[in-house]
């Protein structure tokens, strides 16, 4: 797995930056993908938990407003669940 780590921001300590080499390199390409579109969003090579913990809330508020437009739509066709119906509440956004 290649990883920039030299893009990550050092703090000095040796033990540290040396757990962070060995956790990078246990990523997978996804991870990896994952950890650069949050580094390109917030423009800071430091993800902090808290960071981690709001992108994350992020994600399930928008994940539940596709889910409850979904459900809007089925109701007013007067369907039961499809799974189509999650892609036509993305598109109707």
């Amino acid at each position: 797995m290649d990883v920039e780590l030299g893009k990550l921001q050092s703090s000095g300590d040796p033990d540290k930056v040396a757990k962070m080499q060995i956790l990078l390199a246990k990523f997978t390409d996804e991870q990896v993908s994952r950890r650069r579109l949050l580094t390109s969003i917030t423009g800071s090579a430091k993800i902090s938990v808290p960071m981690t913990i709001v992108v994350s809330g992020i994600g399930k508020m928008f994940v539940g407003e596709l889910i409850e437009t979904a459900r809007m739509v089925m109701s007013e066709r007067k369907e039961h669940r499809q799974r189509c119906r999650v892609l036509v509440s993305w598109v109707m956004k």
